[in-house]
């Protein structure tokens, strides 16, 4: 939104990230394309499954730092 893209393309959701430890925004896109003054269009899990192993390869790194 405050970057003002046209689109956002993603493969996982929010609680994927927080099951790695990552902590995101829990407000869902649907939730911030509402309160915008524009519209975002929004292409949900692009690769879903992909991106999903990339969250296990960083689950296996043995110096790993999440935020």
């Amino acid at each position: 939104y405050w970057a003002r893209i046209g689109a956002l393309v993603y493969g996982t959701k929010i609680e994927d990230a927080a099951a790695s430890g990552f902590n995101e925004l829990s407000i869902s896109n649907d939730k911030l394309n509402e309160a915008a003054e524009f519209r975002v269009e929004i292409y949900p899990d692009f690769l879903a499954e992909e991106c999903k192993k990339l969250f296990f390869s960083w689950d296996k790194l043995p110096h790993k730092r999440s935020y």
